[in-house]
């Protein structure tokens, strides 16, 4: 598969292990960023000491969560990030507009 991935595209998987520790809606974050940096879109990935990193805003995450704000969508971040779920960073030159980089730690995929 190759393209963008939008909502119609995206399936709602998720491990159940970590629904029940943290929630659906993290869980199916996880998956939703791994899926993301499989797709490779030029721009979005980016491999770095051996990471592959999805480059995005929480807009373009919300974009593919029909249903989700941003509120919500952060604090699923913040929740996979305190857990050691994912790994989070400033995108460098993001300035204002809140682009960071995520990994996902691979214990937590599907």
């Amino acid at each position: 598969m190759s393209g963008n991935l939008d909502s119609e595209m995206m399936k709602p998987t998720f491990n159940d292990a970590l629904a029940r520790e943290v929630g659906v809606e993290p869980a199916v974050m996880i998956e939703i960023l791994r899926n993301l940096i499989l797709e490779m879109e030029e721009g979005s990935v980016e491999l770095m000491n051996g990471v592959y990193w999805l480059i995005s805003s929480p807009k373009r995450l919300q974009r593919l969560l029909p249903g989700s704000n941003l509120e919500r969508i952060g604090r699923s971040l913040n929740t996979l990030n305190d857990i050691g779920a994912i790994r989070v960073q400033h995108y460098k030159g993001s300035g204002k507009n809140k682009t960071k980089m995520y990994s996902v730690v691979e214990d937590y995929s599907c």
